[in-house]
């Protein structure tokens, strides 16, 4: 029985001498266009992906693509130190070394290339790492929201943490991949589209509010509407004028890892009404002759 070699190289199409930025390049390349996640229930995109996953964690190591380059793809099974004792020996015949018969592969595998300074082939390693990337709008910030996510084929719940900042890193322990010692762990870094309504500063949110003409001159309330989903009155001094920034305390985003939230800051825009009355009009003059 032979086992068939795995050119690590030819599976990123990358050269021998390649530069590390030219295999990370590659590797995002196929990445996009074969990560189950652009290719759901497709088997051979699947297979793929680890296939080139399984030479992108070699060959991005440079410890782990030098072992590889002297001992081919089963470097992890070479000793630690020594010679290989079985070196030049014929055990077939016409051959000076194991290697030239069809059964290197399995001497390989069993005994190892004992000239190496590689892993020995019982020992027990952890599993490759994973990262993914998720958009979430603000409002899932805000509330903490579950997400289900596929990573490889497998579903993933986790919950976000309440407040975390844009670009944020989370660390799933153990939802990489398998390892004969432990899994590997999944890293998720989550970025936060930007809202609509409310803006984003630090842990303080800012709106803008509408208030009539009349309102700002004479004060009164007006109904803002939060991120929470509440609608809450906030009082609007006499003489308000447009750009005028009001603040309405522990009504921001939830901080991270405490019990309480920053301010909600009302940015007024005084509202003009596209027409008034005949009545209102001479009211109006006559505020304007009193002045």
């Amino acid at each position: 029985m032979s086992v068939e070699f795995k050119d690590y190289y030819a599976i990123l199409g990358v050269a021998k001498d390649a530069t590390q930025k030219e295999i990370k390049a590659a590797y995002r390349k196929l990445a996009r266009k074969y990560h189950p996640d652009v290719n759901p229930n497709d088997k051979s995109a699947e297979d793929k992906f680890k296939e080139f996953s399984e030479a992108y964690e070699v060959l991005v190591d440079d410890d782990k693509r030098a072992k590889y380059d002297k001992y081919g793809q089963h470097w992890e099974y070479a000793h630690e130190h020594g010679q290989n004792p079985f070196e030049g020996f014929d055990f077939f015949g016409g051959g000076t070394r194991h290697e030239e018969s069809g059964f290197s592969s399995f001497f390989d595998l069993l005994f190892g290339n004992f000239g190496g300074n590689a892993q020995n082939p019982f020992s027990r390693t952890k599993g490759q790492d994973y990262e993914y990337s998720i958009e979430l709008p603000l409002q899932s910030i805000y509330n903490g929201d579950k997400q289900s996510i596929s990573v490889n084929g497998r579903n993933i719940s986790v919950t976000i943490p309440k407040g975390i900042p844009d670009n944020y890193k989370m660390k799933l322990a153990g939802m990489g991949a398998k390892g004969s010692a432990e899994n590997g762990d999944l890293y998720l870094k989550v970025k936060i589209l930007e809202d609509k309504v409310f803006k984003r500063i630090g842990n303080d949110l800012q709106v803008e509010v509408e208030i009539d003409y009349l309102t700002a001159l004479l004060g009164g309330d007006v109904s803002v509407r939060t991120l929470a989903g509440k609608t809450i009155s906030m009082k609007v001094p006499k003489l308000t004028r447009s750009g005028t920034v009001l603040r309405i305390p522990n009504k921001g985003m939830p901080i991270l890892k405490e019990d309480k939230h920053g301010d909600l800051f009302i940015v007024c825009k005084i509202q003009i009404p596209n027409s008034i009355t005949v009545e209102e009009e001479r009211y109006l003059r006559d505020i304007r002759n009193l002045r």
